[in-house]
C-alpha cells in the first residue's frame, strides 16, 4: 500500500480531489522549481488550487480524458494526457508515462509527478558545464519545433541516446551535472554515460534530421554550438 504521508496534499480535499500536478525541479532535487509555473487542462477554464506544498488541485473533474500544459519560465513546457477516473492503475499504483511524468494512484485520485528539464532562462550555479544552442535551417533561421537527440557512438551502450525538446525559438541548453576525468554521466538529469564529446542532432517533422555535430565540453564553462538542417 502507498505511503499516503509523503504526499503532502491537503487532507481535508483529499475527499474530493481528482486530479493533483506537482512540478519538481529535475537538476535541483529536493528544491522547489524556480518562478512561476502554470498548469491548464484543456476544456477546462478553472484554474487549479496550489496548495503550500507545491501542489496543483483539481477537485470534483468529470470522467474523461483530459490534456494537461504546464508552462514555466524557467522550464522546458510539457504536455500530457490523463484518463479519469479509469486510469487503469490499481490502489496504490504508479506509472512513468515518460522519463518526465509519473502518475500516482492516491486514494481515487490521480497525482502527476511532472520533472521539468531548465531551459535556456534558467539560473544554472556558478561554474555549471553547459552547452548552449539553436536549432536552424540552411539560411539561419530557427526552426521551433525541433527536438535535439543527444546521441552515443558505434563505441558506446546501445540505447544510449537521449532526447530535449528545444523552446519556442528553437533554443536549448544541456547541463552537463555530472562528470568524471572521461566520462559525461548526466545530462540535464537524464543518464547518459559516455564520452566528453557529445554528437548532436536535430529532428523536425518537415525538415528530417540534420547533420550530426560534434562538441566537447570544458569543464566549468558554457559552449555554444548551433545545428543545422
Amino acid at each position: 500500500m502507498i505511503d499516503y504521508s509523503k504526499y503532502q496534499i491537503i487532507e481535508r480535499t483529499l475527499e474530493a480531489l481528482s486530479l493533483a500536478v506537482h512540478p519538481q525541479d529535475r537538476t535541483a532535487r529536493n528544491l522547489a522549481p524556480f518562478g512561476e509555473i502554470r498548469i491548464a487542462l484543456e476544456s477546462v477554464p478553472r484554474g487549479a488550487v496550489k496548495n503550500p506544498s507545491g501542489y496543483f488541485m483539481y477537485l470534483t473533474l468529470e470522467d474523461g480524458d483530459y490534456a494537461v500544459a504546464v508552462d514555466a519560465d524557467y522550464y522546458i513546457g510539457k504536455q500530457f494526457t490523463v484518463t479519469l477516473p479509469d486510469h487503469g492503475l490499481p490502489p496504490g499504483g504508479q506509472t512513468d508515462l515518460d522519463d518526465e511524468v509519473k502518475l500516482i494512484e492516491l486514494n481515487g485520485a490521480l497525482l502527476a509527478e511532472v520533472r521539468l528539464i531548465p531551459n535556456v532562462n534558467y539560473p544554472f550555479p556558478s561554474g555549471a558545464t553547459l552547452v548552449r544552442g539553436q536549432v536552424e535551417d540552411g539560411g539561419g533561421n530557427p526552426v521551433p519545433g525541433s527536438t535535439l537527440n543527444v546521441l552515443g557512438t558505434e563505441a558506446d551502450p546501445p540505447g544510449l541516446d537521449i532526447s530535449f525538446q528545444t523552446d519556442a525559438r528553437a533554443q536549448f541548453v544541456l547541463f552537463c551535472n555530472r562528470l568524471t576525468r572521461t566520462l559525461v554521466k548526466e545530462i540535464n538529469s537524464k543518464s547518459y554515460e559516455a564520452g566528453r564529446t557529445l554528437f548532436l542532432q536535430a529532428f523536425h517533422p518537415d525538415f528530417g534530421h540534420s547533420d550530426k555535430v560534434e562538441v566537447d565540453i570544458i569543464d566549468g564553462k558554457t559552449v555554444y554550438q548551433k545545428v543545422v538542417f
